[in-house]
Order: structure tokens, then C-alpha cells, then sequence
């Protein structure tokens, strides 16, 4: 809290940013107001029934009783929940919560880049402009989905893990397990970040570090986990969707590959069967493709690593778009998309050079974004948790460049080819794909 202070009474230029970004992103969700439907409207449901006191149950599937646990979560069903408690099923309220923790993410941004770059400022500054102006994390405050207090709790729990770096206190390693955690119990794919700073725990030899680490997370995680058990006979930690999710996102026959979109027989296996068969049939059937055809296997994800790394994946095709805003967002969305990849790739090549542990850690944090998602799918949405790492990358190359331009040239071009080649290489295997978003113009 002194910190901030500091920083809006000392620090006009981010003060002004941090504003303007805070009011244009409540500015977007009062302006489309977007309606809550599909997974937004589970988490509503699932919330709503949780402060009647009807327990975790999606009040509008009372013909699935297990719906619920096939979704996401709980923590950010909890989250809309604790809202709804406190100030009534006012989704407005909602929307200023999500553009305020969208607002401290960019203040973490900010906290990043001036961590390796004291001075000047105006970069650490760059970093949380393009981070809170970024359309399409901008947009996301708008909507009842997990995405913008998942990157609030994530960069939270980074924050106090590059603290542990430089100073080794037990305080950093207890604010970072139990923020990694409750990250994990909104989307799970920032288990890998988590492994990461504990190997590093235990990497330095502070065991006893690394056992307050993981005794606070497996406290924190085991009411939800025995809740379950007792349940549903089942061992299921955070939700029970990741078998059907791996399956649908590894899908060799999908009509577009890396996305959560279900083939027929996924479709009707899981309506006939339910839930819990198609997440063990869905294991079954990745780990068989794994192990009787890696080589497929393989080639599907470097197709789903070119998808993740494609600027030819714009935001701008949520069911509240049309038109011109749907074209802005577009315009918007790739060129950001684009300058992050471009100049954060940059960065992470620089940051790989460097000898320190608090860069190889940021180095290893930025590649666990992609680690924890890949393998199930590549969708637009899923790889937002490796924006903030990159911007933060790209923002210090971005200095660098300037002061050094003639030593860091070659680094800029050969990023650039690699992020335009990979773009070209995915609308011309996609091509199918990029014109049928393309015809939604029409």
C-alpha cells in the first residue's frame, strides 16, 4: 500500500496511464454491456446458487446435477459469489471490480520492468500502457469469465516469487504459494509457473521454504479436493474438465485444430455417456495418440505452438462484436499482438544471455505460460497468461534497442522474420479457418 502511494504521489506519468486505462476499460463494459451467456453464464449461475445456499450447482443445467464440476473453477465462481453476497447480482459491480484488478495487473507490469530497469521510468511506463490498453485484455473486465482475475492472482504470485529471488524471505515464499494457488483454482495452467519457483526453492536449498510452500498450497487445495472425493468418489483437485479439454483440444480429426471445438463424437460420446466417462476416455485417448504415434502426436503440437504464436489470431470475434468495432478490434488486436511477439521474443533472447537468477527465473516464468497450455489447446484466449511476460521483455529490448542500435539490430530483424514467417505459415495451413472469421465481416 506505501508503495503505491509512493507511486501516485511521485509518479505522475504512471498515475495518468494506470487512470485513463482503469476508466477506459469500465468506459468498454458500460458502453456494450456484453450479456452474460455460455461459460459467463455457468459462472453466474454457479454463483448465484452458492449465496442461496444450494451449494456448487449450475442452476441452469438442473438436467446435468454435475455440470458444475465441468467447469472451471471454483475460485472464480467463489469470487462472483463473495460479489454477489456482499453487493447483490448487480453484474456492473462486476465489471468495476474486473477493470480495477485489470488496472493493478498493469501496475505489476509496471513493478516488473523497473525491476530490471530502475531508471528511466518511461519504459516500466510503456510496459503498463500497452498492458492496460491492450484490447484484448481490455475488453476481457467486460465479461464474467476467469481471464482477468486469473492474470491479477498469476502476476500477484510473481511478483512475490521474484521477491523470494532477490531476498530469499519466508514472507515471499508464503504470498507466493498461496497466491499460485488460488490462481490454480481458477485455471490450473499456472501449475507449471508454480513447480518452476519451487524447484528453484529447493534448487537453493531452503527446504524449509520449500515445506511452507507446499504445506500452505495443499491446505489451501484440500478442503475443495476432499469436498470432492466425498462427492463424487473421485480425485479431482480443481475441476473435473481437464480429460475432455485435452481431448477436444488434441483431437486429430477436429475441423480446427488446437481449439476447444468437439468433434461429433466427442459431442455425442459426452452426452450419452456424461461427464465423468468422457474426461477419463478423453486421457485415454491423448495418451494412447502419445504413446502408438508420437509422431503425429508431435506434429499436432507444432501446430498448435505455430496457433499460439500467430498474429493472424485477433480477439474480435466475441458474440458482442460487429462491424466496425468488430474491425477496430481486429486492427487493434493484431498490431499489439504482433509488437508484444516481435519485441518480447526479442527480449526473451536477450534475457537468456543474461547470468543472474532473477533473469533466467523471468525467463522461465515467461516460457511456463506457454508449457501450461499448449498440450491442450491454442485458442486466442489461452495465451494470455505469456502477454504480460512478454510486454515486460519486449519493453526493456525495446530501450535497449534504442541506446544500442547497430549490436541489437540482427536480434530485431531475426524475431521479426521468425514472428511474420510463423503468422504466413498459419493462415496458409488455416486458410480455411482465417476466411471463415474473415466472412463474419460481411
Amino acid at each position: 500500500m506505501a508503495n503505491i502511494k509512493k507511486i501516485i504521489s511521485h509518479h505522475r506519468a504512471i498515475t495518468i496511464v494506470l487512470t485513463l486505462g482503469f476508466l477506459a476499460s469500465i468506459a468498454y463494459s458500460f458502453y456494450f454491456q456484453v450479456n452474460v451467456t455460455v461459460d459467463a453464464r455457468a459462472y453466474d449461475s454457479i454463483a448465484i446458487s452458492l449465496v442461496r445456499g444450494t451449494g456448487y450447482t449450475e442452476i441452469t443445467r438442473p438436467d446435468l446435477p454435475d455440470a458444475a464440476i465441468g467447469r472451471l473453477g471454483p475460485g472464480y465462481e467463489f469470487f462472483l459469489a463473495g460479489i454477489y453476497w456482499v453487493f447483490g447480482h448487480q453484474v456492473w459491480i462486476v465489471w468495476i471490480i474486473q477493470s480495477l484488478l485489470h488496472t493493478f495487473s498493469a501496475l505489476f507490469v509496471y513493478f516488473f520492468v523497473r525491476r530490471f530497469l530502475k531508471e528511466p521510468e518511461w519504459p516500466a511506463v510503456l510496459g503498463a500502457g500497452v498492458y492496460i490498453f491492450f484490447i484484448d485484455l481490455l475488453e476481457f473486465p467486460a465479461m464474467l469469465l476467469t481471464e482477468t482475475l486469473y492474470l491479477f492472482l498469476v502476476l500477484s504470485a510473481l511478483y512475490y516469487a521474484l521477491n523470494y529471488v532477490s531476498h530469499s524471505r519466508a514472507k515471499d515464499v508464503v504470498g507466493a504459494s498461496i497466491l499460485f494457488t488460488l490462481a490454480v483454482l481458477v485455471r490450473p495452467p499456472v501449475t507449471i509457473a508454480m513447480v518452476v519457483f519451487l524447484g528453484f526453492v529447493l534448487f537453493r536449498k531452503h527446504y524449509r521454504h520449500a515445506l511452507y510452500f507446499l504445506l500452505i498450497s495443499a491446505i489451501l487445495l484440500a478442503p475443495w479436493t476432499i469436498r470432492n472425493y466425498f462427492k463424487y468418489h473421485r480425485l479431482i483437485v480443481t475441476s473435473a474438465i481437464i480429460g475432455y479439454d485435452v481431448w477436444v483440444g488434441n483431437s486429430p480429426t477436429s475441423k480446427f485444430i488446437g481449439e476447444l471445438t468437439a468433434t461429433e463424437e466427442i459431442d455425442s460420446f459426452s452426452e450419452e455417456q456424461g461427464l465423468f466417462a468422457a474426461n477419463e476416455r478423453g486421457t485415454k485417448e491423448v495418451l494412447n495418440l502419445a504413446l502408438r504415434h508420437p509422431w503425429d502426436f508431435t506434429k499436432l503440437q507444432l501446430a498448435k505452438t505455430s496457433i499460439y504464436f500467430s498474429t493472424a489470431r485477433p480477439a474480435a470475434f466475441w458474440f458482442h462484436l460487429h462491424g466496425v468495432a468488430q474491425m477496430i478490434t481486429v486492427l487493434f488486436s493484431s498490431s499489439f499482438a504482433f509488437l508484444i511477439f516481435v519485441f518480447g521474443l526479442a527480449g526473451l533472447w536477450r534475457f537468456v544471455r543474461r547470468p543472474d537468477y532473477l533473469s533466467r527465473m523471468f525467463v522461465l516464468f515467461t516460457l511456463a505460460a506457454p508449457a501450461g497450455i499448449i498440450w491442450v489447446v491454442a485458442e486466442t484466449r489461452y495465451r494470455y497468461q505469456i502477454y504480460p511476460m512478454l510486454i515486460v521483455l519486449g519493453v526493456l529490448f525495446f530501450h535497449e534497442l534504442l541506446a544500442n542500435k547497430k549490436a541489437l539490430w540482427k536480434v530485431s530483424v531475426l524475431s521479426l522474420l521468425l514472428v511474420t514467417s510463423n503468422t504466413a505459415l498459419d493462415l496458409i495451413l488455416n486458410s480455411s479457418r482465417v476466411l471463415e472469421r474473415i466472412q463474419k465481416f460481411f
